[in-house]
């Protein structure tokens, strides 16, 4: 169980390590451009937002935000934010807590060579090993 808690600890460091540098500050476009550009499929600026309302850098905290925006960029292959999605899946920020979805993104980010989605896929699946109702329904699909 201290494995668990560590990992999730490194992972909770992980996402919030690239998002470090969003700083709110007067040479930063506003928050209605950086979603504008989000909107019009700017990787970039949906990466930008999205850190922005998972760490409340700038804005309200609001994972369902993230998770939007995080959602765009990963279905344009970016590794990372597919990896991000894993951890809100698998610890149920902005969403309901869904292993099935949380594997489905770390495999994802992990075929691309995300090292840190390959060990949450081998902690998820020995947790589930002894722990087969971390399932939800879902997975059953």
């Amino acid at each position: 169980m201290k494995i668990l808690k560590y990992a999730f600890l490194v992972n909770f460091v992980l996402i919030c390590i690239p998002y470090h540098s969003f700083a709110v500050d007067t040479n930063q476009p506003s928050i209605a451009a950086i979603e504008q550009r989000a909107e019009a499929g700017d990787l970039k600026a949906q990466l930008t937002l999205a850190g922005m309302y998972y760490t409340g850098n700038g804005v309200s905290q609001d994972y369902s935000q993230a998770l939007k925006c995080f959602t765009k960029a990963a279905d344009q292959g970016y590794a990372n934010a597919q990896y991000n999605l894993g951890v809100m899946y698998r610890d149920g920020q902005g969403v309901s807590q869904d292993y099935s979805q949380a594997l489905k993104y770390f495999t994802l980010a992990a075929n691309q060579g995300n090292e840190a989605a390959k060990m949450n896929i081998n902690l998820i699946k020995t947790s589930t090993l002894s722990r087969p109702d971390l399932f939800n329904e879902s997975s059953n699909k």
